[in-house]
């Protein structure tokens, strides 16, 4: 697939450029815009330069040319330099973009500046509105609802010609004046087609029993009358405030019981997806309303208490007249039809008889179906987690209606749906129907469901895979075949969570959270080695310390006003106080980028930016030298710790000597020893206090958090800040717990010694040799002594395979390596075992149950230890300048594999015979073996 390329040099950012600006037009939505000039000649040269608030895609004279899609936030904004030579031709030249406005605060539109042969092109886009074909859709899957796509509307963007229906010339918007801009110049994402691995027929489909009703909406009320009786369920209450039977208020979480009759019932949320079971319940078309929230801000962080959205005045009075009347008042404005495209889907249920397997999709060819009486279900695995554009075709001689959902997983239950935003419909105009998705999704399945009366002919299904073109640089193998396929199938988690930047998960919501990324930087570092890519996260999240950040997102926060607040934990959904442990981990992890990539133009400007996250660290340490923000979401892992948003946590504080003590190593290697000796001193102080006051000699453990009467009255300050009502010093100080997080940390970052750090290796390898593994939250653990339930024994466990990275790393450096082999044939052997082919975000739940997403790459850890710990390759000095070679074989006979360095691969094989190990390594010249 032909696609301009990236110019990797400096291209200057026009001083004069300007906006093409999405005014009065709905977020969410699908709108092209067209272009068009003239060449005397066939251009020798040409640049294009794109930026945007969000994704957008460019056509150039009917070639799919480029898509922009570079995350970058307000603060300061990445533009892409493209050479578009080869797509324009001697006169009359047509630019398409197709963009999907997010309605963004500071920055919405697009830009795209053209120069041919030195001269700019300087001239209006026009907004082509021949009715829009997508609807409640964005480029990112966490965004918007449902995609519809209309064939019989609008004509794909590569086919529109200047001369067709135009209504306006876009106003062009100028930039804001402190905006920052920065040229990426990481490689262009990599785009594939897939065919599926297999597909079938699985059958017709029907109505399931009972009712789900499932809505999508920005916050307000939603009614409708229900008719006979049964019990109705919310299903999924993450959005839901609070829903009434009739007006009475039914708790969170509680079935209502519906007595025979007309009923009325109403639901009020903050926004998002609630969904509700009526079990043996017969109801009638409902009517959604919308009724607009009185706005109440949504406090961070996520572990207080939140403070929902207060249910409107006029939501009040229409509950309280439709119970009087037993009728849905029709005095609000509706926004739903009578049934919405998710709850049709989620209604259906599939026949088990008549499945056939249809081996021409999985050869990337078409099938044709003969009309039948009945809608019909196809069934694709596309083999394992793939990120991209669902693509579809089929021809019908009239028009017709086609459904789809994507997920990650089928289980014993059925397929295991995601969210609103994986399900779409697809509506053909009759004769060929070419759909492409607008959305880029994550998933492993697709399931469409057919129309019925219909002839359908030439159906093909496939993902234009699109993520950033990663490379094994040399694949681990070794005598155990099953660890071969768990190194690959990590090393496949990692690949599809990294798009235009380290994403969480492809399938839920592609978010950068800061610690799931230094895990994915790490596989990166040592299985594929793309600097550049690793190179500009980094800066993006250093420069989210740049007065930008104040100046576009929280410029009244005291933090921001101050600049004592830490670098950026998460997007989009930055807490306030911020997640201290992930703004370290991204301290860790540019270190990291020194060791493996070694020193360039920028390495002191990114060490000046990690200097100035540990100056603002210090800004919250209380009187008696630990490090204890007032606010912050204070989280190691999903787990029953003890956090609250207030006090010294331990494994903050130990995370933050782990800082000092790399820091100063870092300054030693580069000759700076007045610096290494201050974060040296930083280190030993801070350890000193963490072992004075963290540990506990009672419990024989170093504490999560530190409860005594001096945490009580940050306890109490903390309380008065809130406007909240402080707990009684009892009450405090029993909410106190250990746990196998603190304990690895306290080994990890060389706090605990002694006597102590053989306590925190007893607790961490009990808990390793049980498997006794228990996700759970702070935000939702009992405030007090926990229960046996939240954490056996009194230890709070390990909650997730992203945990397992530290307690590998700990059990690694404790010398127990057969312990950290054993743990990894167990658990990620597991995941192989249920068919997985990637790398799960929780561990199984009581019932069985794999984690929500089933492709997160925190849960990759083995790529990164098979090369480091058993194939033995690590670096002393920056960027392999000088490395070590030490296996670990655990029982193996032999393993070989490779490393990435920036003068070419370290490639090592060995064997064992008799008991004595073989290793052969070859290097590159620059690179010396100690």
């Amino acid at each position: 697939m032909k696609r301009a390329k990236i110019i990797s040099t400096d291209v200057p950012f026009p001083s004069d450029a300007r906006l093409v600006s999405p005014v009065g037009m709905a977020s969410d939505t699908r709108y092209v815009f067209v272009r068009e000039f003239k060449c005397e000649k066939k251009p020798e040269s040409a640049t294009m330069i794109l930026c945007g608030s969000d994704c957008f895609d460019v056509a150039i004279n009917g070639e799919a040319a480029a898509s922009y899609c570079v995350r970058s936030y307000a603060y300061c904004r990445a533009y892409e330099a493209y050479d578009v030579a080869e797509f324009l031709r001697e006169g009359k030249n047509e630019i398409a973009v197709e963009y999907i406005d997010g309605n963004s605060p500071t920055f919405r539109g697009f830009i795209c500046e053209l120069t041919v042969d030195g001269e700019r092109k300087d001239l209006p886009f026009w907004f082509y509105d021949k009715d829009r074909s997508r609807t409640f859709v964005s480029r990112y899957v966490n965004r918007g609802g449902a995609e519809i796509f209309d064939a019989r509307r609008l004509p794909n963007m590569n086919s529109i010609r200047y001369g067709d229906t135009y209504t306006q010339t876009v106003p062009l918007v100028d930039l804001p004046d402190c905006l920052p801009f920065y040229q990426s110049k990481q490689r262009e994402q990599k785009i594939s087609e897939i065919h599926p691995e297999s597909a079938r027929i699985d059958g017709r489909a029907a109505a399931r029993g009972g009712e789900l009703l499932t809505f999508d909406f920005k916050g307000g009320a939603v009614m409708f009358a229900t008719l006979g009786g049964g019990k109705l369920t919310p299903t999924n209450v993450s959005g839901i405030v609070s829903f009434y039977v009739d007006g009475k208020e039914i708790p969170s979480g509680s079935e209502a019981d519906i007595p025979a009759g007309n009923h009325v019932f109403a639901a009020f949320a903050r926004g998002g997806v609630c969904s509700f079971d009526a079990v043996g319940a017969e109801l009638s078309a409902f009517k959604a309303v919308y009724l607009p929230p009185e706005p109440r801000r949504y406090v961070y962080p996520w572990n207080e208490n939140r403070q929902m959205y207060k249910m409107p005045d006029a939501a009040t009075k229409i509950i309280d007249i439709s119970a009087k009347s037993g009728i849905v008042p029709s005095n609000a404005e509706e926004i739903f039809p009578a049934e919405s495209l998710w709850h049709e889907i989620l209604s259906q249920k599939t026949d088990e008889n008549g499945k056939a397997d249809l081996p021409e999709l999985s050869k990337g060819k078409t099938v044709s179906l003969p009309a039948s009486d009945e809608r019909r279900v196809i069934t694709v695995d596309c083999g394992r987690e793939r990120v991209g554009f669902l693509k579809v075709s089929f021809e019908t001689s009239s028009p017709a209606e086609a459904t789809f959902f994507t997920y990650e997983l089928i289980t014993a239950a059925g397929p295991r749906k995601m969210n609103e935003k994986s399900c779409g419909k697809i509506i053909s105009a009759g004769g060929r129907c070419e759909f492409t998705s607008a959305r880029l999704r994550g998933f492993r399945y697709v399931t469409l469901t057919l129309p019925a009366g219909v002839e359908i002919n030439g159906f093909s299904v496939s993902v234009l895979e699109t993520k950033y073109g990663t490379t094994d640089v040399g694949a681990f193998s070794s005598s155990d075949e099953k660890l071969d396929v768990i190194y690959k199938m990590s090393t496949d988690t990692a690949a599809v969570c990294m798009l235009d930047s380290y994403v969480d998960c492809p399938g839920y919501e592609q978010n950068i959270w800061v610690g799931d990324a230094a895990i994915t930087g790490k596989i990166n570092a040592v299985c594929f080695g793309e600097r550049e890519f690793d190179a500009r996260y980094l800066d993006m999240i250093a420069q989210s310390m740049t007065a930008g950040l104040r100046t576009y997102y929280r410029g009244s926060n005291p933090l921001y006003v101050n600049d004592t607040y830490l670098p950026c934990a998460c997007f989009t959904t930055y807490p306030d106080g911020g997640i201290p442990i992930w703004s370290f981990t991204w301290v860790l992890h540019t270190l990291d980028h020194f060791k493996y990539y070694g020193f360039d133009e920028k390495t002191d400007e990114r060490l000046a930016a990690v200097e100035e996250c540990l100056r603002r660290a210090g800004a919250h340490f209380s009187d008696r030298g630990l490090f204890a923000p007032c606010g912050a979401w204070n989280l190691i892992e999903w787990a029953n710790n003890d956090l609250s948003p207030y006090g010294e946590v331990s494994a903050n504080n130990m995370m933050l000597c782990g800082c000092y003590t790399n820091v100063s190593n870092l300054f030693r290697e580069r000759g700076n020893t007045k610096k290494a000796a201050e974060y040296s001193k930083k280190a030993k102080q801070l350890k000193d206090a963490i072992n004075k006051y963290c540990w506990s000699d009672e419990r024989r453990a170093y504490v999560d958090t530190v409860r005594d009467e001096d945490g009580y009255a940050l306890h109490l300050d903390f309380c008065k800040f809130k406007n909240r009502e402080p707990k009684d010093f009892k009450t405090y100080l029993s909410a106190s717990r250990v746990s196998v997080q603190t304990a690895t940390f306290a080994i990890l970052f060389d706090v605990a010694d002694g006597e102590r750090k053989a306590a925190c290796e007893k607790i961490l390898l009990d808990d390793i040799a049980r498997g006794n593994y228990l996700a759970g939250t702070p935000a939702k653990r009992t405030f007090g002594a926990p229960s046996e339930s939240e954490a056996p024994g009194g230890v709070v466990r390990i909650g997730t395979p992203f945990f397992m990275y530290y307690a590998l790393g700990a059990l690694y450096k404790l010398g127990k390596y057969d312990e950290a082999m054993s743990a990894i044939r167990r658990e990620w052997g597991a995941m192989l075992d249920d068919g997985l082919k990637a790398c799960v975000e929780t561990f199984k739940n009581d019932a069985g149950e794999w984690g929500r997403s089933i492709a997160h790459a925190w849960s990759a850890a083995p790529a990164v230890y098979l090369k480091t710990e058993i194939l033995g390759v690590k670096p002393v000095s920056a960027g392999y300048e000088k490395f070590t070679v030490e296996p670990h074989p655990c029982g193996l006979t032999h393993a070989e594999g490779a490393v990435p360095t920036p003068y070419g691969n370290i490639r090592v094989k060995w064997t064992v015979k008799d008991g004595k190990i073989d290793v052969k390594v070859a290097a590159p010249k620059e690179c010396e073996r100690i």
